[in-house]
């Protein structure tokens, strides 16, 4: 998140409240409905994140990587 501007302590909390979650899942399906089947990938601490595109799971993900 570094590396992207962005102030992790604030992006993390903003997951938590849910902050963003009806813009992601009107992406995603605007997507699937215009047939994409990529997108550029997730990354936590250089490590690919495989997980499903839930801001529940990518959070969980997220501070998993926390040390």
């Amino acid at each position: 998140m570094i590396r992207a501007g962005l102030d992790p302590e604030r992006t993390v909390e903003a997951m938590r409240t849910g902050a963003g979650d009806e813009r992601i899942v009107a992406d995603v399906e605007s997507a699937l409905a215009g047939a994409v089947t990529s997108a550029p990938a997730l990354f936590f601490n250089g490590e690919r994140y495989r997980g499903r595109l839930d801001p529940a799971e990518v959070l969980a993900a997220l501070e998993s990587t926390r040390v």
